[in-house]
């Protein structure tokens, strides 16, 4: 779960990244004809939702015990000072 966090976490990184640098090669023209070239390629934007939502899944997927040991049970197993309850 662990791995697979971390890649869509760095999935999304990539593509904010890619979206900032095609935002400063492009400069900053507000002219109609360049308005609509600021914004995120369609594939872009379509990895984007497809990765926050498979992030989503994957956290309600975990928290719900279905790839391992929630939060929980994992917290009454290692009992710490610093562990709240619950």
């Amino acid at each position: 779960m662990c791995i697979l966090t971390k890649f869509l976490g760095g999935l999304m990184l990539l593509c904010l990244l890619q979206t900032r640098q095609d935002k400063k090669h492009r400069g900053l023209t507000t002219t109609m004809s360049s308005l609509s070239a600021q914004y995120p390629s369609q594939t872009l934007r379509v990895s984007n939702l497809v990765s926050y939502a498979l992030l989503i899944a994957v956290n309600v997927a975990s928290n719900s015990g279905l790839l391992g040991p929630t939060n929980a049970e994992i917290s009454q197993k290692y009992s710490t000072p610093l562990t709240p309850s619950g």
